[in-house]
């Protein structure tokens, strides 16, 4: 995904999270909750941070501007969308094997066609499994990745459709290089600054099914569904502090298991008809969400005396000592989203927009007691909003469009 949008102006790759799955930074404002896979936020869940992969991906939106109108909480800058593949009415096989550098082999596979004579039965499925070494020294990755994809053409107008998702992703955290004086240590660029038999581990599910139906040549009804489930495990022992007379680079120890759970329904009625020569496309819908977390963490903080020479790696020591226990919480959020919006085309090159959501946001967050923290606590808070949106267009010629919102 990054590599996508490596050329898409005011948006950048922010924070990678250890080789993980990037935050995207986008008129610089950077977050977590910016990501969409079909209009449904994806990775979001308080923290979840699952690897991606684009073999299932037809194309990637950006939406630049404030787009909380449709999609409730998020930064005002913009969001990021990936379209999924879909089911097809003819046969498809391809596979490909890609082998490269520091032990890559990634084959992959892309199936589709329909299940019946009458075409109405429809699949695709996006499959690959990656192992690889790196240019860190030591480092080694495995991933899975599985997305079988069904349609069913109920009528003309009438179409089902399951998508899944299972994702198993094993890494090593890579904070990258250090500091050293005003700028980078000067060590190799594939010296590996830790210990690269720990490794982050995570396994993914996902499973969605959308419903359109046409009840005319104006209006259509839309219903998702949604459900996610992420079991993570961070496990490193990574930089912490260096004493940059003797090069030595103290190591802290982190083990960070969690559960994340999210389910969202999405019900729309979508309109494209005209009043005299006033071309309108519209849409209403509402919004249900239930996301839930479970996340421990575990530390040394720096403490247990590991270490790592950042000029002489083969001077190092790496200790399993008792971890303290920081942070111990469940989160569980609720939310209820109506939106609306109005394109009007008042001429071929003119368009103006009004919309506007209103959320209900309901979250529970209860902290287990700790090493810290003997009795832990609880806390409740509901948020409600309304944000509206208002936005003009004029396209004097073709490749240029001026714009205000």
């Amino acid at each position: 995904l990054e590599d996508a949008l490596r050329n898409v102006s005011g948006v950048s790759v922010a924070n990678t999270n250890g080789g993980r799955a990037a935050d995207i930074n986008i008129r610089g404002f950077q977050s977590s909750l910016n990501t969409f896979k079909n209009g449904f936020r994806d990775d979001s869940t308080f923290g979840s941070r699952a690897a991606r992969d684009v073999i299932n991906i037809e194309s990637v939106e950006v939406v630049k501007g404030p787009p909380s109108y449709l999609y409730g909480r998020s930064d005002p800058t913009g969001i990021v969308n990936q379209i999924t593949k879909s089911p097809l009415k003819d046969p498809y096989y391809s596979a490909e094997l890609i082998v490269g550098s520091y032990s890559l082999y990634r084959p992959t596979i892309d199936l589709g066609g329909p299940l019946n004579d009458s075409k109405s039965l429809t699949y695709r499925f996006n499959g690959l499994y990656e192992s690889a070494e790196s240019y860190r020294e030591g480092v080694k990755s495995e991933r899975i990745f599985l997305t079988p994809t069904f349609g069913w053409e109920l009528s003309s107008r009438t179409n089902l459709r399951f998508e899944g998702e299972y994702l198993y992703n094993k890494s090593p955290i890579d904070r990258g290089l250090v500091a050293f004086g005003n700028g980078v240590a000067p060590i190799p660029i594939g010296r590996f600054l830790g210990d690269p038999t720990r490794r982050a581990e995570t396994q993914q599910g996902k499973a969605t099914l959308i419903l359109t139906h046409e009840f005319n040549d104006m209006f259509k009804w839309r219903s998702a569904f949604r459900a996610a489930v992420s079991k993570e495990r961070y496990s490193s022992l990574e930089s912490n502090f260096l004493d940059e007379t003797t090069g030595l680079l103290n190591l802290a120890r982190y083990e960070l298991p969690g559960l994340f759970q999210s389910h969202y329904l999405q019900n729309e009625l979508h309109g494209m008809f005209s009043t005299g020569w006033i071309k309108h496309k519209t849409i209403l819908g509402i919004e249900l969400g239930r996301e839930a977390s479970s996340q421990r963490a575990f530390g040394d903080f720096g403490g247990s005396g590991s270490f790592i020479d950042i000029f002489n790696p083969g001077n190092r020591l790496f200790v399993d000592a008792a971890l303290t226990k920081f942070s111990d919480t469940n989160q569980h959020n609720n939310v209820i989203g109506a939106y609306f919006g109005d394109q009007v085309d008042l001429l071929d090159n003119l368009h103006v927009h009004f919309g506007g959501r209103f959320d209900i946001f309901d979250q529970n967050l209860t902290t287990n007691p700790d090493d810290f923290n003997a009795t832990g606590s609880e806390s409740h808070r509901t948020d409600k909003a309304f944000s509206p949106s208002v936005g003009i267009t004029y396209r004097p010629w073709e490749p240029i469009a001026l714009y205000a919102n």
